[in-house]
């Protein structure tokens, strides 16, 4: 799902947030006006002014927002990301009118987070909706999609609809979530963390202390990371390549297709241009994840529906998010340590203390299982198969959920992926006839 400039239509690329294109007749020449990668040169580890730092980012972005909207439904999954937006809306100047909705499946699964979603929304003193996820879904309510250069990612858009429904009978005219939280706060542990110290303090009386912290956020020994961190040496630094990295950990793709992407990562894989060679590891990758674009509008969503709106990925909180260390995101052994600590009187204890996220497995296992049939049906005799860009065998033993087989989400986003192309064909179908 990372993007790139490229896209999936021949000839069109896209620009980078920050960048303009400039033409003067026939040529055309790209400038660049803001980089976040940019921010990630000058570190500062200073954990008090980085409190202070990442709570002002975050509140402003939230009241920004918050003071175009009179009505705002806000997605509060229950974790913490959603719970520190929510907080900041409650005590926005605005005083917008808020109403919250959670998305729940199955009870005892992972995918169940209302307990945890009650108490956000009791504190914050808000209305708040309970949706049930539905178990049985046809891939017909999948269809259509709308027409744009890449696929999109369309697993929720059963859920968009509801919850664009419900924003219409409540006449709200933005859609909040924490979307982009987890990349921004730094949720995933990163055995580079310790590296990026040493690379910004050298060895010093504190660099064991990361090195602990880091083995602890990664689930690994102290020596593996000790191992890592000393190996600071330029030929790791393919390893900021996520692309590179999540290749052997996909069940679908053919061998060819893997060896083309393989020989062409600089196409798939994002860039962060010339700053890389002044950028530690795990920071490289933060930048990457950061500087993914989210969704800004539903590919189901009518001109007349509310925007969506996700302050934790504005320009101001990334590039707070950037200028602090890793290592400071993440501490005493716990991600988004940082975030926790800047919010502590935002949101009440037991989300703040939270050491498990929601796991929306479950839930997309019973797409799949429940849709087996059409599945298969679009899939073998879809474009991706016939391409060769997937193997015909890797799609039967998916879904029939064979261990070490593709997962769920990977089968239907390959899915995703067929109903974009059918799309595309429909409408190539049009203009040809027009």
């Amino acid at each position: 799902m990372l993007r790139t400039e490229a896209t999936a239509i021949q000839d069109v690329t896209e620009l980078r947030s920050g960048h303009c294109d400039q033409f003067a007749g026939s040529k055309r020449e790209t400038h660049v006006y803001w980089s976040v990668e940019s921010f990630a040169e000058t570190q500062r580890d200073n954990i008090e002014d980085c409190k202070q730092s990442l709570r002002e980012a975050v509140k402003s972005s939230v009241d920004c927002w918050a003071s175009c909207h009179d009505r705002i439904v806000h997605l509060l999954s229950g974790g913490l990301d959603s719970s520190i937006v929510l907080g900041c809306l409650a005590r926005s100047p605005s005083q917008p009118e808020i109403t919250c909705v959670t998305h729940f499946g199955q009870e005892g699964s992972g995918a169940d987070e209302r307990q945890f979603a009650r108490i956000a929304a009791q504190s914050a003193g808000c209305n708040h909706i309970e949706i049930p996820l539905r178990r049985r879904v046809p891939l017909e309510e999948w269809e259509p999609v709308s027409l744009t250069p890449r696929p999109g990612f369309y697993l929720a858009i059963v859920q968009e609809r509801q919850i664009l429904c419900l924003a219409r009978e409540l006449r709200a005219t933005a859609i909040m979530s924490g979307n982009g939280g987890d990349a921004a706060f730094c949720q995933y542990p990163d055995l580079g963390m310790a590296r990026d110290y040493l690379h910004d303090h050298g060895v010093n009386g504190s660099l064991i202390g990361v090195i602990v912290a880091t083995a602890l956020l990664a689930d690994t020994s102290v020596w593996n990371v000790a191992r890592a961190t000393m190996r600071l040496s330029s030929r790791n630094r393919s390893e900021t390549n996520i692309v590179a990295a999540c290749l052997p950990h996909r069940k679908l793709p053919s061998p060819q297709t893997i060896a083309l992407v393989s020989k062409s990562l600089g196409r798939f894989a994002p860039s962060i241009g010339d700053s890389r060679k002044r950028i530690p590891q795990a920071k490289a990758r933060h930048v990457l994840v950061v500087s993914q674009p989210m969704m800004a509008r539903s590919n189901v969503a009518d001109f007349e529906d509310g925007e969506i709106v996700d302050p934790l990925t504005g320009e101001l909180v990334s590039e707070s998010c950037i200028e602090i260390p890793v290592y400071v995101h993440c501490r005493n052994g716990q991600t988004r340590w940082l975030a926790r600590d800047a919010f502590r009187d935002f949101v009440p204890p037991s989300l703040l203390n939270r050491t498990t996220k929601g796991n929306p497995e479950p839930y997309v296992d019973s797409l799949r299982d429940e849709n087996v049939t059409e599945l298969e049906s679009r899939l073998m005799a879809g474009e991706l198969v016939r391409r060769g860009l997937i193997e015909r065998r890797s799609v039967q033993t998916a879904l029939r959920g064979q261990l070490g087989a593709a997962s769920a989400t990977e089968l239907l986003v390959a899915y995703g992926v067929e109903l974009w192309a059918s799309t595309i064909r429909a409408a190539q179908e049009l203009a040809r006839a027009a």
